[in-house]
């Protein structure tokens, strides 16, 4: 990570922070708003990415076939891009010695609450044991936390006390297989950059496949019904008229969403 002419470069992407302005300490964004400094090209990034987060994905479009919401800012509402009031389905098996089980064979652990046929509709599996609901995290300040380095992090943790030391997850770059860093997103930390966390959303809360994730979540884990309910060839995140995919365009979004001001 370095600076370079006042933009904080990290290796998975560009964040641009305001420098310190030698007149005293200038306003705070306010929750929703774009980092401060940012300079003209990366604003349009900005106002391009939050239309996309905002606009609602129809099944012409790849809306499916299980989906919880119809756009981004369906749950991150609160304000655009923060968190939100929705909640989400999780289910699984606890075992009677411990241990869980996601049962991901059968469309596990996320439960999508909505389909575009009543015939693919997911239920939660008989065998399940336990359930809860998840509430929608925040993306503020997500760009800013992309480009901690990994060392940065690690060294926090190795200078706490073992007693109580955490761990530092080490998470796939679903953009680039092979590479890990270390994860800071979603529930688990279990994505290390935001376009990871994006591409992972449109297929897991939309069911819109990208070039990253470009296989569809059967219902159920059921793949036959893939045959009746998905009708729109993979990816379904096809670039638009400037050659940009859906997923980079509400990747520019939430990197350059500000940090909650204090």
């Amino acid at each position: 990570m370095a600076m370079l002419g006042g933009v904080l470069v990290a290796a998975a992407g560009v964040v641009v922070v305001a420098s310190p302005s030698s007149g005293g300490a200038a306003p705070q964004a306010r929750m929703g708003d774009a980092l401060q400094g940012l300079d003209a090209t990366q604003q349009v990034r900005f106002d391009l990415g939050r239309i996309q987060f905002e606009r609602t994905l129809t099944v012409e479009e790849g809306l499916g076939p299980t989906f919880n919401q119809t756009s981004c800012a369906s749950c991150h509402n609160n304000p655009v891009g923060g968190h939100g009031t929705q909640t989400v389905t999780r289910f699984g098996h606890i075992g009677k010695k411990g241990g869980f089980d996601a049962m991901e064979s059968l469309g596990g652990s996320l439960l999508q609450a909505n389909a575009i046929s009543d015939d693919c509709l997911e239920t939660i599996p008989a065998g399940s044991n336990i359930t809860t609901l998840r509430v929608t995290l925040g993306s503020l300040g997500f760009g800013l936390i992309e480009a901690i380095d990994d060392a940065d992090i690690i060294a926090v943790r190795d200078a706490q006390d073992p007693a109580v030391r955490g761990v530092a997850r080490m998470a796939p770059l679903l953009e680039s297989p092979g590479a890990e860093r270390v994860g800071r997103f979603g529930w688990k930390a279990g994505f290390a950059t935001v376009l990871s966390f994006s591409a992972d959303a449109a297929i897991n809360e939309m069911g819109l496949t990208n070039r990253i994730i470009t296989e569809e979540v059967a219902p159920n884990g059921d793949e036959s019904l893939l045959l009746e309910c998905d009708t729109v060839p993979d990816p379904e995140d096809v670039p638009d008229a400037e050659g940009v995919d859906f997923v980079d365009r509400v990747t520019d979004f939430q990197r350059f969403l500000a940090e909650p001001p204090q």
